[in-house]
């Protein structure tokens, strides 16, 4: 009885805190995605009086949902030579999603993958949610977001290795 206490405290605490983290600008990614990564199993863990913890059905698919892929993959900046947008224009720093862009984060996709799917790029190490979109974002290509224009030119156009692990519905 204890550990199931303990372990609904600590899954409460934690989408607490990823409710509180998601409401301000400039948060730290790696916190972002701890508490993306709890909110999202919160649902999925029921608490039952023996000792088997539960899945939900899509917990259980997830192995089954992975695309192993190669997309065309960009980078761009919420400045204007990308967005058009500048500092003090209200939709600034602003994704499709109404989420604020964050690097190694935030990712515009094509309108085939839904906000919230998560795509991991080996070339990057890192896993990033679809978040935005952009009028040239179609069919096999990603646009990554980046702080620095000059590391998004640096960036350039490439064909990358992607894996789709979470197709968000």
């Amino acid at each position: 009885m204890t550990m199931r206490l303990l372990i609904a405290a600590i899954l409460s605490t934690i989408f607490f805190i990823s409710v509180l983290l998601f409401h301000f600008e400039e948060v730290n990614p790696i916190i972002i995605k701890a508490a993306a990564f709890f909110e999202k199993r919160q649902d999925a863990v029921q608490i039952n009086p023996s000792p088997t913890i539960i899945l939900s059905e899509h917990e259980q698919k997830s192995e089954e949902k992975k695309i192993y892929d190669k997309y065309e993959v960009t980078a761009y900046t919420a400045g204007p030579e990308s967005t058009g947008k500048s500092p003090g224009h209200p939709a600034y720093r602003i994704t499709a999603s109404g989420k604020f862009v964050q690097e190694n984060y935030t990712i515009a996709c094509p309108p085939e993958l839904s906000f919230g799917t998560i795509i991991y790029i080996p070339f990057f190490n890192e896993t990033f949610i679809c978040e935005d979109r952009g009028g040239a974002i179609k069919g096999k290509t990603l646009d990554i977001y980046m702080e620095n224009v000059d590391d998004a030119r640096q960036f350039g156009r490439r064909v990358l290795d992607i894996v789709i692990i979470d197709q968000s519905d």
